[in-house]
């Protein structure tokens, strides 16, 4: 299985959600064959993870600060079997493009049965606000670990 999480420009809550999903799979006494990527839809190749988005993960032991940005391009979004956007703009901007309609595309929250679809982009706000959107991540992507690997 190969999912891919969506933000806008790959530097903040996607890479959150995949390296949280990665560290979670690494850490599992569970043998899953699951590939776990991230792009931004509106992006461009190599940017970093902002400063604060490296910061707020380093509180959980988790080092983003190699990540490097990808556009969300056909050939990744074709390889996913699961596509987890972080809002409802993502979601509604990939499925504009009739080839990817049918696919497995859901938000995140909408995936886990959550009434708010969307996670907040954190987006030269403060650290805190970092913090904040980086727990929620973090909740969210266990819940997800939990779903896939039953």
């Amino acid at each position: 299985m190969n999912i891919l999480f969506i933000c806008t420009g790959n530097t903040c809550r996607s890479p959150m959600a995949e390296f949280f999903l990665k560290t979670i799979i690494k850490d599992s006494e569970h043998d899953l064959d699951i590939g776990v990527h991230s792009a931004g839809i509106a992006t461009v190749d190599g940017l970093s993870a902002t400063d604060n988005a490296v910061a707020a993960m380093k509180e959980y032991g988790i080092d983003i600060s190699s990540h490097r940005s990808k556009v969300a391009s056909e050939k990744l979004l074709c390889s996913a079997n699961l596509i987890l956007t972080m809002s409802r703009v993502h979601k509604d901007a990939i499925l504009t493009l009739p080839k990817y309609r049918g696919k497995k595309i859901y938000t995140l929250k909408e995936f886990l049965g959550c009434d708010d679809m969307d996670v907040n982009d954190p987006f030269g706000l403060s650290l805190e606000i970092y913090k904040k959107t980086a727990e929620e991540i973090r909740v969210l992507v266990e819940k997800l670990f939990e779903v896939i690997r039953n």
